[in-house]
């Protein structure tokens, strides 16, 4: 069985180049269904805000949160502290190669 790739994105509600962003928020949820930890998907994340010069303010995870609700915990919170603009993009762990989206 292949292992799959995790992609990485920055998103950033004004598109801001890559070069424009400095403070990021990380965001990862896992399903306890399967037994993931969400420790891979944030050593990744920080691993790749630090390659750039990334400040990250603040990690957000939702554990054993199913994908398919409409309310999340931590999502909850990263869109209010996005509003609050307390950062300029958010980086999300997840599957099928790495690439960045502002």
């Amino acid at each position: 069985m292949a292992i799959k790739k995790r992609t990485i994105r920055a998103l950033s509600a004004q598109a801001r180049p890559l070069d424009q962003i400095s403070r990021v928020a990380l965001y990862a949820r896992v399903s306890t269904v399967h037994d993931q930890n969400p420790a891979m998907h944030l050593e990744e994340l920080r691993d790749y805000a630090d390659r750039r010069g990334w400040r990250i303010m603040e990690e957000y995870v939702d554990k054993g949160v199913s994908g398919a609700k409409a309310s999340r915990p931590a999502l909850n919170r990263l869109t209010a502290d996005a509003c609050r603009r307390r950062f300029d993009a958010v980086l999300v762990a997840a599957l099928f190669g790495i690439w960045s989206m502002r």
